[in-house]
């Protein structure tokens, strides 16, 4: 065995500090400003008398009774009037006449308590998000002594305008130039390939007069599909065209790309003129904002069940085609007719919604030329993706329009 020789300390060189641990005299001078003016003495005698500190031990002839455990306030994540966690709660409840730790019981409280999960930090941006646009569509919707839907109504009226009157200035929506080489340069691994219509809109086409394959068994179908996606996904743009239709399933187009109503504009001019449109679908909707106006504003409002499976039109002129062109797919489509016609030439005649199986809707969108239709006036050449500004309209004729909505300037870019 090596016997180690420990060096000598002299007890004098050391103090306690509050935490019990030796300190030092030569660094007192570092911990000074932490420590105070006052002496260690001061320092146990000032927290013994405010409780915070260690406390005299009692005489010996009384039994030693432990000091209360405090009970720390933790702030529930998932709302303010939840009941506290577990960890803050005392760990034990009352004393048996035994001192020893093993006796200690939890209180029949903390027994019965089963504390909430807690939620991720992805659970709680949803919750959020979710709250946000549930405020928002209650701001957006609220019913006032002009519209019945709210400001919804109220974009949907500026953009019927924006349409029908090719006299109002301040339209920020041009023709749209692009073409579809000039888009497909962008996406060159999109595919376009001939293709018939979804078998399930085959009922939905019938009285229209749009070509119906599954009956007339062509060889070659006159109906053109499109599949485009960028690589990262920002930009999904996935339909159909035929003469006179348009049918739009997927649908993302974020900063850096063009707008969807000039991508669905190029990609039907790419196979069938301008002038021939007449129908435009909208599959599947899934956007919360018109998704939730169908499902839980409209249809209700109107005391139309859902879900329903009768189509329901509402006709131009209506505060529900109106609110109905104040969402975000009726300001799609309201694009897609002023960049694709002169202003005051084609207005939506109507718009027609039914739930799918799945619980969603689809919305059809009937265009017209208007009955008085303006001499043509020159417009800017300017493409809308060009445009870091967004904007809509949609079509209505005088008759229809029961009162007229002012809104110029810096107040009409809120509806865009």
């Amino acid at each position: 065995m090596v016997a180690i020789e420990l060096p000598h300390v002299d007890p004098s060189s050391l103090k306690l500090d509050n935490g019990g641990q030796s300190r030092d005299k030569e660094n007192e001078a570092v911990s000074a400003p932490y420590s105070g003016s006052f002496s260690f003495e001061e320092e146990v005698a000032s927290a013994r008398k405010s409780g915070t500190g260690p406390q005299e031990l009692p005489p010996e002839n009384e039994p030693y009774k432990p000091p209360s455990l405090r009970t720390l306030s933790i702030q529930s994540y998932t709302s303010s009037s939840s009941r506290p966690s577990l960890s803050s709660e005392p760990l034990f409840g009352e004393r048996f006449a035994s001192e020893h730790a093993s006796e200690r019981q939890p209180s029949e409280e903390i027994l019965q308590h089963k504390p909430e999960q807690s939620e991720t930090s992805f659970g709680q941006m949803v919750r959020a998000r979710l709250e946000r646009e549930v405020r928002a569509r209650e701001e957006y919707t609220a019913t006032t002594e002009q519209f019945k839907y709210g400001r919804l109504q109220e974009a949907g009226l500026l953009r019927l305008q924006w349409i029908e009157h090719p006299s109002m200035s301040d339209c920020p929506i041009f023709k749209s130039t692009l073409t579809f080489d000039a888009f497909h340069q962008m996406i060159p691994s999109g595919n376009v390939r001939t293709e018939n219509i979804a078998s399930d809109m085959e009922d939905y086409i019938v009285g229209l007069g749009l070509p119906n394959e599954f009956v007339e068994h062509v060889e070659e179908s006159v109906y053109r599909a499109f599949d485009y996606t960028s690589v990262r996904g920002e930009m999904q743009w996935v339909g159909r065209t035929g003469p006179g239709v348009i049918f739009l399933e997927v649908l993302e187009s974020k900063k850096g790309f063009p707008h969807i109503s000039d991508i669905t504009l190029a990609f039907y001019k790419r196979y069938f003129p301008i002038d021939t449109l007449k129908y435009i679908f909208v599959c599947i909707v899934v956007q919360p904002e018109t998704l939730n106006f169908v499902r839980d504003l409209l249809y209700p409002a109107n005391s139309i069940p859902w879900p329903n499976d009768k189509p329901q039109a509402w006709s131009l002129g209506t505060p529900e085609y109106e609110a109905l062109l104040g969402t975000r797919i009726g300001k799609m489509v309201a694009y897609t007719v002023l960049g694709g016609f002169n202003r005051g030439t084609r207005r939506i005649k109507q718009i027609l919604s039914w739930p799918t199986a799945q619980g969603f809707v689809n919305l059809r969108f009937d265009i017209e030329p208007s009955e008085k239709e303006p001499p043509e006036k020159e417009q800017s050449v300017k493409t809308n993706w060009d445009d870091s500004s967004s904007s809509d309209g949609p079509t209505v004729s005088e008759q229809s329009m029961p009162r007229n909505l002012e809104v110029h300037g810096p107040e009409a870019a809120k509806f865009l």
